[in-house]
């Protein structure tokens, strides 16, 4: 029994239209996967130059630039995530010789300029994007790429002290992302003897809750 010509020839016509859309949405995500690898160079060369630029601040005042310290041990069968404290005694001491006020550190640890004072380098305006023009946040988002999100109706608060009781494996995956944030610059951890005389800087510490019996 012979198929019919015009149903052969629709489901000719399916098919290829299915392979064109299918190679439309493979070259698309393509393209956003160049785009996603493209922004984490960038990233990566931005933070490369950041650090490197950290280390001749650190010498330029006689503070020996913080040596790679592993980012967990292991104990009794389990691994223990630890704060980079190298890093945090180069940046506290850089802080006290350097006499920078503490948020023209901060910029310095972030790599704000004059050309690109943008805080977080991952954020940008997509101006060349043809959809830019009629969005309807554009202003407000100009703002957050060059400033992050500020809230200018929540006065300087005094210095506070925190203690949250957490577990040993709650505090462990707190240390972890800390860590992490460390390694990637975008945590900046400091010694609590020289924020408790920064006024307006609120401060936790983590403490470990006792074992419920």
């Amino acid at each position: 029994m012979s198929r019919n010509p015009e149903g052969q020839g629709s489901e000719t016509k399916e098919i290829t239209n299915v392979q064109a859309q299918l190679r439309v949405y493979l070259e698309k995500r393509h393209r956003l996967f160049c785009q996603t690898l493209r922004v984490k160079e960038l990233l990566s060369l931005h933070q490369t130059a950041v650090f490197t630029e950290l280390e001749e601040v650190l010498q330029q005042y006689g503070v020996p630039p913080p040596k790679p310290s592993q980012p967990a041990i292991e104990r009794d069968g389990k691994k223990k995530f630890l704060i980079d404290r190298a890093k945090r005694f180069a940046y506290s001491d850089l802080l006290r010789r350097s006499r920078l006020t503490l948020p023209d550190f901060i910029r310095l640890v972030r790599g704000e300029t004059a050309g690109d004072p943008r805080p977080n380098k991952a954020l940008s305006v997509p101006d060349h994007l043809p959809c830019w023009s009629s969005y309807r946040y554009k202003n407000e988002w100009r703002e957050i790429v060059a400033h992050v999100i500020t809230d200018n109706k929540v006065p300087a608060a005094r210095i506070s002290t925190l203690e949250p009781c957490l577990s040993q494996k709650t505090l462990n995956a707190v240390i972890k992302n800390l860590r992490k944030g460390q390694d990637d610059g975008r945590y900046l951890i400091l010694d609590r003897s020289f924020l408790l005389q920064v006024h307006g800087v609120a401060h936790s510490e983590l403490s470990q809750r006792a074992k419920s019996r």
